[in-house]
């Protein structure tokens, strides 16, 4: 279970719920059901004990600081690798990585990145992946860069076969979009 900071601005908390939760398919495909959910800490009200920082729960923090970034770190038994308490460090800039990666990547060919500020739902897939990536940190998944050499560069170019597989076969890799200029219908 992942709780969800009280101070993540209410836009982006569904994207990043479900970033968190695209990870239930996985788990649920070896026999786990319900191992990865997303929820709302508890309030004062309910429980006035509960804290971000207490090491029984694991928290996507959101961060006001300039870093651009998001990280998923983990604590786990050295004995045996269990994964004890995982966290997730949201920094408020991320967001502006994310803009400018979109449309550094895209803009040339979508016009979904081509403005200053993007749509919230544009911004919010953004985020969702990123949250889903962090997941994959905090469950003890490493980079896999390799795996974006999967699939070819013409199979890149088709938007069937991207809308059904994605830029790369792991969301472990940073082949985060598809800047093959003439991706078509085929």
């Amino acid at each position: 279970m992942y709780y969800v900071d009280r101070a993540t601005p209410k836009q982006w908390i569904p994207f990043i719920k479900q970033g968190i939760e695209d990870w239930q398919v996985a788990f649920e495909a070896a026999g786990f059901k319900n191992e990865i959910i997303a929820k709302d800490p508890p309030t004062p009200e309910e429980d006035p004990e509960w804290s971000p920082e207490d090491v029984r729960y694991s928290v996507v923090r959101y961060l006001a600081s300039p870093i651009p970034n998001a990280n998923g770190p983990h604590v786990s038994d050295p004995r045996t690798g269990e994964i004890l308490e995982s966290d997730i460090n949201w920094y408020h800039n991320v967001m502006s990585l994310l803009r400018n990666w979109f449309f550094v990547q895209t803009a040339a060919i979508n016009p979904d990145a081509q403005g200053v500020a993007f749509d919230d739902e544009v911004m919010g897939r953004l985020i969702r992946f990123v949250s889903s990536h962090e997941v994959g940190h905090t469950i003890g998944l490493p980079h896999n860069m390799g795996s974006s050499v999967a699939y070819p560069v013409d199979s890149l170019r088709s938007a069937n076969f991207t809308k059904k597989y994605g830029t790369a076969p792991s969301i472990m890799d940073y082949a985060r979009f598809n800047v093959c200029p003439r991706a078509t219908a085929s």
